[in-house]
């Protein structure tokens, strides 16, 4: 039985964010991306990184009526463009020791009848602008955490059947499930998680398998993996080796592929977001790693020009393997739709900042910057996950 107030769920979520997410340090600047309709939330969640002791803790709001009157509104030759100050700001965030906190309640359909080129313009302008900061944030420069909030658009999508007014309470109420939030002590929770996924992990790393092979309707998936992967999965270490959780909620473990030894058909059994647009209903065929053949019910454009947009995209970067731990986490994440990943995501290669080693498929990760040096701080309660 849940004894808990919904108001005391918000304290816990956010103290969770910080605490584990993130794992704030004595000292640290936060910087927070949040929908405008959270602001209630995004507060508590401010409030928790000044009682971690945060230094100075910067607010961006996002607004997506905004961004969609860009793309509505703007001259299409407009769309190459980032402005490189964005870009530098978050470069000296993460240079200056900083961390980021992404609350993410993107609605699955703002970009519903947006011309698909601009949408492919825009992204590929914000990844070139973004280069290096998004260099820092693949090799762990610093702690960064992604997760999710309600906001009306989404619940909306997510819950049609229910009462209008029912529908963010219903979402919440999955998001709080899916992340520990009934638990006594939910950061106590997440530490016993974030070390049975390692167990986990470990337990994969001692097997050595070589192949993995997929089944389910419409999938038939063989994964043979790199000789030399390595499976990891929950908490992350920056490269001074603080732990932090990236993604929550998190149940996966996951290691590399060879490029060359992906074979067979996977279907989609959920629809999902790319590049902002949904895709729903697909299939796609491998051959020797490589994405031969696919189809799309909802979303083909924007599949297709995908797949295009570079070589490494048709290759699969990761696979993961996940355990439901039991029911009533299964049907909060069925309830969770729209938003989770595929289990055998792809990584777009972007020639502006990787270079892809044609034998492995490995990623040749350019070194960031030596750290300044800094006071030493204590790692508090998560020493024990590193």
């Amino acid at each position: 039985m849940d004894l808990k107030t919904f108001e005391q769920k918000l304290e816990d979520y956010a103290r969770l964010l910080i605490q584990v997410g993130v794992n704030l340090r004595a000292g640290q600047v936060l910087y927070i991306e949040s929908p405008i309709e959270t602001i209630e939330f995004t507060r508590l969640v401010v409030k928790q990184a000044y009682r971690a002791g945060a230094r100075y803790v910067q607010v961006a709001w996002q607004d997506e009526v905004s961004t969609r009157l860009r793309f509505d509104e703007a001259e299409e030759a407009t769309f190459d463009y980032y402005p490189t100050w964005v870009a530098s700001s978050m470069e000296q965030l993460a240079e200056s020791g900083g961390a980021v906190l992404l609350l993410d309640g993107e609605d699955p359909n703002l970009y519903d009848g947006v011309d698909p080129a601009k949408l492919s313009a825009s992204r590929r302008a914000a990844a070139a602008a973004r280069q290096t900061y998004l260099g820092y944030v693949r090799s762990n420069y610093l702690n960064w955490c992604i997760v999710n909030v309600p906001t009306r658009a989404w619940a909306d999508a997510a819950y049609p059947e229910l009462p209008g007014e029912s529908r963010v309470s219903a979402l919440w109420e999955a998001i709080f499930s899916m992340s520990r939030i009934g638990a006594v002590d939910p950061v106590e929770a997440w530490r016993e998680h974030i070390e049975a996924l390692k167990r986990r992990a470990d337990l994969l790393n001692a097997k050595r398998y070589r192949k993995l092979h997929y089944q389910a309707p419409g999938t038939d998936l063989t994964v043979e993996l790199h000789p030399d992967h390595i499976w990891a999965g929950g908490g992350q270490l920056t490269q001074a080796g603080f732990p932090f959780v990236a993604n929550m909620p998190t149940e996966e473990v996951y290691t590399m592929p060879l490029r060359t030894g992906t074979n067979g058909v996977v279907a989609g059994t959920k629809p999902f977001l790319l590049n902002g647009q949904i895709v729903d209903r697909f299939s796609l065929t491998f051959k020797e790693g490589r994405v031969t053949d696919f189809a799309a019910e909802v979303g083909h454009e924007t599949l297709k020009r995908f797949l295009e947009s570079d070589e490494g995209a048709r290759y699969l970067g990761e696979v993961a393997l996940v355990r439901f731990p039991d029911l009533e986490y299964r049907q909060a994440v069925l309830q969770h739709r729209h938003r989770r990943k595929c289990l055998l995501p792809f990584c777009l290669r972007q020639r502006v900042s990787d270079q892809y080693d044609q034998r492995y498929g490995l990623l040749e990760r350019r070194t960031a910057p030596q750290r300044r040096k800094r006071q030493p701080v204590s790692r508090g309660f998560y020493d024990r996950v590193a």
